[in-house]
């Protein structure tokens, strides 16, 4: 559904409310003053040549004037920022380690960019982003783990086993002995621990399917589902969605390819164009060759 004018107004009010902020006055990237578009991966703020580089990498970035927002991406935004990104992705970092590029060295901002978000060099969990709407007692919380040798009820948050497959549970057995024998729930006596099932030999498989009826593998529908081996049609559908796959991804990196030759080709004839037509010419012949021996390498 399009967004309503005085939706994206407020939008707007909002974006250029958090660019007056001064960790966001300058690109992330490459700290030229001014940023235009939004890195929406990491949440930050760069300029129209990093916005470029980011491409490059797959990460989502939209131009502010330009572009609409949903409200998740506003909100994602507000609680990140350039400054929030910085105690996140240069956690550990120091000049010493990597000067900041300066912000006409296209090669040194892409490899200070492959290190920083590909590499994760100086990348720290606990730093950035603020936490969501409703604090952090709203955020999930870790299930205790269970210790080795406890045997008593499963820690709170871990759901039985029958209350995900239901009552018609096959019997299972630990070196012969029946988990619902009369020694107790466990198939051991009450108290000592259930002898440990040896791992099937290398080559075997947990279910015999040559002595196991074609109709049913485990006597329970979930199971039967999870052991079945997958037919001749499945196995045809999957190599198919794989082409396809693979088919969308070549042409997203066509696409890419173009994009980012056409980009290259109006910088060249922008710097030397109207000046000298004949050099942008050569120009730009002598950046299709590189291109195409790195291709080739």
């Amino acid at each position: 559904m399009a967004q309503s004018k005085a939706q994206e107004e407020k939008q707007q009010k909002i974006l250029r409310g958090l660019l007056q902020e001064p960790g966001n006055k300058k690109c992330f990237d490459c700290n030229m003053k001014g940023p235009v578009y939004a890195n929406l991966t990491h949440a930050t703020f760069v300029c129209t040549t990093c916005s470029g580089i980011h491409r490059e990498f797959n990460h989502r970035v939209k131009s502010i004037s330009m572009a609409t927002f949903k409200p998740e991406e506003i909100e994602l935004l507000k609680r990140g920022g350039n400054d929030a990104a910085r105690r996140r992705w240069l956690a550990r970092w120091t000049p010493d380690d990597f000067p900041e590029p300066d912000t006409t060295d296209q090669a040194r901002i892409r490899q200070f960019m492959r290190l920083k978000y590909i590499d994760r060099r100086w990348f720290r969990e606990d730093g950035g982003m603020s936490a969501p709407p409703g604090g952090a007692d709203s955020a999930p919380k870790p299930v205790p783990k269970q210790q080795p040798g406890d045997f008593r009820s499963p820690p709170t948050g871990v759901e039985p086993l029958s209350s995900l497959l239901g009552s018609n549970i096959p019997p299972i057995s630990f070196n012969g002995h029946n988990a619902t024998s009369s020694t107790g729930s466990s198939g051991a006596p009450r108290g000592v621990p259930p002898p440990v099932a040896k791992p099937p030999q290398s080559g075997s498989s947990l279910v015999d399917w040559d002595k196991t009826p074609a109709s049913s593998v485990t006597g329970n529908s979930l199971l039967d589902e999870l052991f079945t081996p997958p037919s001749a049609e499945q196995q045809q559908q999957h190599q198919l969605q794989l082409q396809q796959a693979a088919a969308v991804q070549a042409a997203q990196a066509q696409a890419q390819a173009q994009a980012q030759a056409q980009f290259q080709h109006a910088q060249i004839m922008a710097q030397f164009g109207q000046s000298n037509p004949m050099m942008a010419q050569q120009a730009w012949m002598m950046n299709m060759m590189q291109q195409q021996q790195q291709q080739q390498q």
